[in-house]
C-alpha cells in the first residue's frame, strides 16, 4: 500500500494556485475523458497523498474568504498521514500528542475515508467526547468531515453502486451520495462492503463488534476515558489516540507513557506557517534560530525561558509569542500548544525550578537491595543489583556501609497490592542532600516496616544512632507504625506529630505525621518546595522531582496529586499518588528539625573509587590531564 505511495504524489503542486489549477485541469479533462478516469481512480486506489492533495476538500471558518477549500498538506502531515495507515496495515495502536490546530482529526478522517472507498470489507470506529462531537448539527464533528470531502468528490471517484436516497429501509438518511448508505452515526459502502461507525464513549462502546481501527478523537476530554479504553480492548488491534494533554490524571496521558505503544508527536514547530522566526531565550541572551526571518522593527522578544515543558523547551517564535498572549494562562498553552501534560494543570510547584532541578538530577550512584533479618529487621549486607528497589547517592566505605553523619529519613506506605509504591527516602543533614532511596509497591506494610528499620540502621551518626524518621500514619501507616516500634527503634528518632491548642503545644503518643490536621499538608508541602528552590535540599532524583510537576491546587488552595489513575510508573506502581513527593518532603522536615546543613551540593560529584561512576570521571580526568601535558 505505502510502497507505491510515491508514484503519483510527486505530480502534485503544492502551492495554492499551482494546486488549485493542476486540479481544476485534472477535472476538467476526467469529465471529458473515460479513460483519464480511470487513470485518475487507480492513481487514487494507490496513492492517497495523491487523492487528498487533487480531490479533497477542507473546511476552516477562521479562513476569511477562503473557508471552503483544497486540502493541501504540509510535510509533517504527509509523514502522519504515511504513519497512521502503517499502524492501520501492521494493525498496531498510536498515539498522536499533538498540538492545537496541526490537523490531526482532518487527516485520521482522510486515512478512514480513504480505506473505506478503496478497499473492502473494513471496519471503522470513529468515537469522541459525546454523540454530537461524532455526528451532531456543527461542521465541527467528525462525521461532518466525512460529510464535506464526500459531497464535493467527483461522483467517478465514489462507488459505482446506485445512489441510497432519503428514507432508505425506513432509516433517516442524511446525504445522496452514490454508493454510499449513509444514516446517523453510519456510512457503508454499497460497492466493497466497508463500514464507518461512531459512537460517543459509555459502558457498551466497542462492545460486541469487531473493527479493523478505532480512533478517539481529543480522548483527553472524555468523562471516563480508563472505561473506554477498557471496553475496546478487545475490539480492534489498532487504535488511534488523538489528543492534546489536559493534565496527567487522563486515559490519554496514560497511554502516553505506555513504552508499547507507537507515538507519532505534532509540535507546532513543524508548521510551517508558525514556526517563522523561531527563537529561543537563554543564559540572558536571544538565540534566533531561524536564521532566514526578518523580524520587524521593533520586535520584542520574550526574555524569559519559556515553555519549560514539552518536546521543544524554550523555543518560541512571533507566533507562539501571539498565541500566549491570546490564550493568558501557562496551564492552557501548555495544554494547547507546547504539549506538556504536567504543565496543563494549574501546577502547584514551581515548574521552572522543578525543570532546573531535573536537569541537574543524577542517576542513582549504587542501585541493588538489602539483605536483612526479615524478623528483627538487622541489616545484613547490601547487594547491587540493577533491579534493585534500594537506590543510592552516597558514598560506600570499604565495608560497603554508608558513612556516618546525621541523617533524617521520610516515608510513606502503601497497601502494597502493586497500586503504589512504598517508598523512604533517607537525607544527610550536614550536605542538605538525599542519599537514599527504597521503593517497592509489592511489599505489605507490617514487612516493609522491618526493611525501613533494617535500612535506617546503615545510616547512623558519630553516637551510633540512627535517623530521625516520620512517615503518614493515617491508613497502611497504622500497621506500619505499630511493627516498626516494636523492633526497639528508638522512640527519640521517631517524629510524634504535635497537638495544638491556643494555649500550648503537646507531643503525640502515636507516632508518625498526622496529614488531616489543620493545614498540615499544605505547610508540609511548601516548606518542601521552599527548601528545593533555596536549595536547602538537593533531591539528586529525577523521577521523585518529575512527580511534583503533577501536584495541582485543590478546592482550598492546597497541594493536591493530580496525577493519572492507572499510571504503570518505575518499580511496577499502576499508580502514584504523589508518594515520592509526601516522602521526600517528611523527609526534608527530619533533616530541619535536626539543624540546618552546613554547605549546599548544586550538583554533588560520584565518590572515587568506591563507584563505577567515580572510577570514570577519576580516568576521564586523567587522560585529559595527559593530553594536556602532551599539548
Amino acid at each position: 500500500m505505502l510502497s507505491d505511495s510515491s508514484r503519483w504524489y510527486p505530480l502534485v503542486p503544492k502551492s495554492k494556485t499551482g494546486n488549485a489549477a493542476y486540479r481544476k485541469q485534472l477535472w476538467q479533462q476526467a469529465s471529458k475523458d473515460y479513460p483519464t478516469r480511470l487513470v485518475l481512480r487507480k492513481a487514487c486506489e494507490e496513492d492517497i497523498l495523491f487523492w487528498i492533495n487533487c480531490f479533497c476538500m477542507q473546511y476552516n471558518p477562521k479562513k476569511m474568504g477562503q473557508e471552503a477549500g483544497p486540502f493541501i498538506t504540509w510535510e509533517f502531515q504527509d509523514r502522519a498521514v504515511y504513519k497512521i495507515l502503517e499502524c492501520v496495515e501492521k494493525q498496531k495502536s498510536l498515539l498522536i500528542e499533538k498540538s492545537r490546530e496541526m490537523g490531526a482529526s482532518w487527516l485520521i478522517v482522510f486515512v478512514f475515508l480513504w480505506l473505506f472507498l478503496y478497499k473492502p470489507y473494513q471496519t471503522f470506529l470513529m468515537i469522541s467526547r459525546d454523540k454530537d462531537a461524532v455526528d451532531g448539527p456543527s461542521r465541527d464533528s467528525l462525521f461532518a468531515k466525512f460529510d464535506f470531502i464526500l459531497e464535493r468528490m467527483p461522483e467517478w471517484l465514489l462507488p459505482v453502486s446506485p445512489p441510497v436516497r432519503s428514507g432508505f429501509a425506513g432509516m433517516n438518511a442524511a446525504t445522496d451520495i452514490p454508493g454510499i448508505r449513509r444514516i446517523k452515526f453510519f456510512f457503508e459502502n454499497l460497492e466493497n462492503h466497508s463500514e464507518i461507525h461512531g459512537e460517543a464513549p459509555t459502558e457498551n462502546t466497542g462492545v460486541g463488534g469487531r473493527a479493523t481501527a478505532i480512533a478517539f478523537d481529543e480522548f483527553s476530554r472524555f468523562g471516563d476515558g480508563f472505561l473506554a479504553l477498557g471496553y475496546t480492548a478487545s475490539t480492534a488491534s489498532c487504535r488511534i489516540f488523538n489528543s492534546t494533554h489536559k493534565g496527567t490524571d487522563t486515559a490519554f496521558h496514560f497511554v502516553s507513557q505506555r513504552e508499547d505503544i507507537e507515538k507519532l508527536v505534532m509540535h507546532w514547530t513543524e508548521h510551517p506557517d508558525k514556526n517563522k522566526g523561531l527563537y529561543t531565550y537563554e543564559a540572558g541572551k536571544v538565540n534566533v534560530l531561524d536564521k532566514q526571518h526578518q523580524f520587524p522593527d521593533g520586535f520584542h522578544f520574550v526574555m524569559e525561558f519559556k515553555p519549560v515543558g514539552g518536546p521543544r523547551p524554550g523555543i518560541r517564535s512571533p507566533w507562539y509569542d501571539g498565541m500566549c498572549a491570546e490564550i493568558g494562562h501557562d496551564s492552557l498553552i501548555a495544554r494547547d500548544l507546547d504539549i506538556n501534560p504536567s504543565g496543563s494543570i494549574n501546577q502547584y510547584f514551581n515548574a521552572v525550578t522543578i525543570h532546573e532541578l531535573i536537569r541537574l538530577s543524577q542517576p542513582p550512584w549504587w542501585q541493588g537491595r538489602l539483605e536483612y533479618d526479615r524478623l528483627s529487621g538487622k541489616p545484613d549486607k547490601l547487594v547491587a543489583d540493577p533491579e534493585g528497589n534500594l537506590s543510592l547517592w552516597c558514598q560506600l566505605n570499604y565495608d560497603g556501609l554508608p558513612a556516618r553523619g546525621v541523617f533524617g529519613a521520610g516515608a510513606d506506605i502503601s497497601q502494597g497490592i502493586g497500586h503504589t509504591p512504598s517508598c523512604l527516602a533517607i537525607g544527610n543533614v550536614q550536605t542538605g542532600g538525599k542519599v537514599a532511596q527504597l521503593a517497592d509497591p509489592h511489599i505489605f506494610p507490617n514487612d516493609f516496616a522491618i526493611l525501613c528499620r533494617a535500612l535506617l540502621m546503615l545510616f547512623l551518626d558519630e553516637e551510633s544512632r540512627p535517623p530521625l524518621v516520620a512517615w503518614e500514619k493515617q491508613g497502611p501507616g497504622a500497621p506500619f507504625s505499630i511493627t516498626f516500634m516494636k523492633l526497639h527503634y528508638p522512640r527519640a528518632k521517631v517524629y510524634h506529630h504535635r497537638e495544638e491548642t491556643n494555649t500550648f503545644k503537646t507531643e503525640s503518643d502515636t507516632p508518625g505525621w498526622n496529614p488531616q490536621r489543620q493545614d498540615a499538608k499544605r505547610i508540609l508541602i511548601d516548606e518542601y518546595q521552599r527548601a528545593l528552590r533555596t536549595r536547602d535540599f538537593f533531591n539528586p532524583c529525577r523521577e521523585a522531582l518529575e512527580t511534583c510537576l503533577s501536584f495541582g491546587y485543590d478546592s482550598q488552595g492546597g497541594p493536591v496529586w493530580s496525577g493519572a489513575r492507572g499510571l504503570e510508573g518505575d518499580y511496577g506502581a499502576r499508580v502514584n499518588h504523589g508518594d515520592l513527593v509526601v516522602m521526600d518532603a517528611l523527609c526534608w522536615m527530619c533533616m530541619k528539625l535536626q539543624g540546618k546543613p552546613d554547605r549546599v551540593i548544586e550538583n554533588p560529584k560520584p565518590p572515587l573509587l568506591t563507584s563505577l561512576a567515580g572510577r570514570i570521571a577519576l580516568h576521564e580526568a586523567l587522560e585529559r590531564e595527559y593530553e594536556e601535558e602532551m599539548l
